[in-house]
């Protein structure tokens, strides 16, 4: 029997569904546990797939073929180029580590999408900044950690704290899920929905405004690094997020000093 069909021959002791908000990468490492195998890079190796956190969108059909689902089941979890919700930007997705609640955890273990944007720093649900790094070892939070409630040093990621988000961050979280904010603390129009590039309008705002001194662009739009860390984010974002408290009048002191033209020569 060739390696193809074997694998076309494999009988899964269970099989499972994604829920609508999980990650795919943990997705796949709830399919390893469920099928007694170590980790989702064991399943992907075991299978032939790219072990990449960011899958690439050709190995999809392959990979839902081998487990007996429907393309669309996985497609509608898995980073993209084009994504229709901004929290599935492939390109921002956090390629070794993820920012959890450990509140999400306690009511269900297992990973969502937003925890993986390199832009979140909040849950939208509970309004609490999401935890990038263990409390007991300090290491970050790897997507491929023996289950989603547990660090690799065996701590349980449901009983570690976490500070309130400010009423902007959770604005933001909501709006990169997809969904309308709670509050308006960011003055969009949003009549429409939420366009999916949401996340890359707001990062080239605070590109432009929220690290900018004295009028002075940091960088020019997109040219910022993303952020590895919730605190990056934080540090990036804040001050944008600060300029649109009292709109416009604080937005629009830089945006004016930034049009004045130069002196004359």
């Amino acid at each position: 029997m060739t390696r193809r069909n074997a694998l076309k021959a494999i009988q899964w002791l269970r099989r499972l569904a994604p829920h609508p908000d999980e990650s795919l990468a943990g997705f796949l490492g709830r399919w390893a546990r469920e099928n007694v195998l170590a980790s989702r890079t064991k399943l992907l190796n075991t299978l032939g797939i790219s072990r990449a956190i960011r899958l690439p969108a050709s190995e999809l059909p392959k990979l839902a073929s081998l487990l007996g689902l429907q393309v669309a089941a996985l497609e509608s979890i898995a980073p993209g180029t084009e994504p229709t919700r901004a929290v599935l930007r492939k390109s921002h997705t956090r390629s070794d580590t993820e920012a959890v609640c450990p509140q999400c955890l306690s009511e269900a273990s297992y990973s969502r999408q937003l925890w993986s944007h390199c832009l979140a720093t909040a849950c939208p649900v509970h309004e609490t900044r999401l935890r990038d790094h263990c409390q007991q070892c300090g290491e970050g939070i790897r997507h491929n950690r023996p289950l989603p409630h547990l660090c690799d040093c065996g701590a349980d990621l449901r009983v570690q704290t976490t500070d309130p988000a400010t009423k902007a961050e959770v604005d933001f979280s909501a709006l990169l899920m997809g969904d309308q904010p709670k509050g308006s603390t960011i003055p969009l129009f949003l009549g429409d929905g939420i366009p999916a590039e949401i996340d890359l309008y707001v990062w080239g705002l605070a590109n432009h405004f929220g690290c900018s001194t004295n009028g002075e662009p940091l960088a020019k739009a997109g040219k910022l690094p993303l952020p590895n860390s919730v605190a990056q984010a934080m540090d990036r974002l804040g001050p944008l997020f600060e300029l649109l408290e009292d709109w416009p009048q604080r937005f629009d002191a830089p945006l004016k000093q930034m049009l004045e033209p130069g002196p004359a020569v």
